[in-house]
């Protein structure tokens, strides 16, 4: 882990650390309150000084374009070990890209909805909540929530911006909404998206083309930021 105010590795038991120290958590906050002068186009801003929260998103290929120009990117998901329902507060950010488990809310799995019941849907709603009350909390210059097409906008209204994978040059079909407060990266270097069999995923077949082996992994494989669109987001928002 690296401290969010002093840049030094650290361990800790807890995977949601932040700071390596009391002293460091309290000299950061300490800099957020005495800072007068704030740059909100972040053009002057080091990317070393820009947080990124990354959250729900395990695979970390959303933040990844982030990470390689320098910025701090914190990735938060449970699969990491860490709840973002149980992150305190993180001071002061520069972005969040948060991504709840779709489980519960995409229209693909519209068939078990019933069955799962409310308590099913409750618990993706607590996910989605808790990376709302950090947007909320920390004001950053942008911030985005991504899910596939399904009933997430009966919660929170219509998505600001669709596409697909293949808009930006990965050869494949998952219709995706994004919504937030972001600049939409415009398409580009579209391309046509691969025959699949009848009643198949033009993704699946892309993944079996890539020599990915499904069956279990298949959630785990779809839920990967497509490559081109990850690009294409930090080109519109830096």
């Amino acid at each position: 882990m690296r401290c969010l105010n002093c840049s030094s590795i650290f361990n800790s038991k807890r995977e949601d650390a932040l700071y390596c120290s009391d002293r460091c958590r309290v000299a950061y906050h300490r800099k957020i309150r005495n800072k007068t002068v704030t740059d909100n186009s972040g053009k002057n801003i080091p990317n070393h000084m820009k947080t990124i929260l990354s959250l729900c998103d395990y695979s970390g290929s959303w933040s990844k374009p982030y990470k390689e120009q320098g910025y701090n990117v914190v990735r938060i998901d449970l699969k990491r070990g860490q709840d973002v329902r149980l992150l305190e507060f993180p001071g002061e950010v520069y972005g969040v890209l948060a991504a709840p488990p779709c489980d519960h809310f995409a229209s693909a799995g519209a068939r078990w909805w019933k069955d799962k019941g409310n308590s099913a849907l409750l618990e993706g709603l607590s996910v989605f909540d808790a990376c709302a009350r950090i947007v909320l909390f920390t004001n950053p210059k942008f911030w985005v929530f991504e899910n596939p097409v399904g009933r997430l906008k009966d919660y929170i209204g219509q998505p600001q911006w669709i596409f697909d994978p293949c808009d930006y040059g990965d050869p494949y079909t998952k219709k995706t909404c994004l919504w937030g407060n972001f600049n939409s990266p415009p398409p580009r270097e579209k391309v046509g998206p691969i025959r699949a069999p009848s009643g198949h995923h033009s993704m699946d077949q892309w993944l079996r083309n890539q020599g990915f082996s499904l069956g279990k992994s298949r959630a785990a494989l779809r839920s990967v930021t497509p490559e081109g669109f990850s690009r294409a987001f930090f080109n519109a928002n830096r």
